[in-house]
C-alpha cells in the first residue's frame, strides 16, 4: 500500500490518490483512534558542495592567503581565444569565473567538504 503509511498512532496518506481498498483501510484505522495527516513531500536541500559562493566562503574561513590569491587569480582570469581577450557587450573583459576554479579546487582540496 504505497499511498498511506502508519507511524505510531498516525496514518499519513496521499488522500487524493487512495484507491477504494486503501480508503477503506484508512477509515478502519481512523475508527481505531488513529489520526489522519496529509502526506507532505519533504524538499531536499540541494548539494552546495561545489558552488562558487560555498567554495569562496569555505576558502575565506579555512584557506591560506596563498590559496585565496590563487583562487581569485584563476576566477578573475580573462577569457582569451586565439590570442584575443574576449569582451562582454558592455566592453568589459569576460572572466573565466567558477569554471576555471573548480578543477583547481578539487585537486587542491580532495577531501572537501570533510576538511
Amino acid at each position: 500500500m504505497a499511498n498511506y503509511k502508519l507511524e505510531g498512532k498516525k496514518v499519513i496518506a496521499k488522500v487524493a490518490a487512495l484507491s477504494d481498498k486503501e480508503l477503506k483501510a484508512v477509515k478502519n484505522y481512523l475508527a481505531l483512534g488513529y489520526t489522519l495527516e496529509e502526506f507532505k513531500k519533504e524538499k531536499k536541500e540541494p548539494d552546495e558542495a561545489f558552488k562558487a559562493l560555498t567554495i569562496q566562503k569555505w576558502l575565506e574561513e579555512n584557506g591560506t592567503k596563498a590559496q585565496k590569491k590563487e583562487y581569485w587569480d584563476r576566477f578573475n582570469a580573462p577569457v582569451v581565444k586565439d590570442g584575443v581577450t574576449k569582451t562582454k557587450k558592455d566592453g568589459t573583459p569576460k572572466v573565466k569565473g567558477h569554471v576555471a576554479t573548480l578543477a583547481w579546487f578539487k585537486k587542491e582540496f580532495p577531501n572537501y567538504p570533510e576538511v
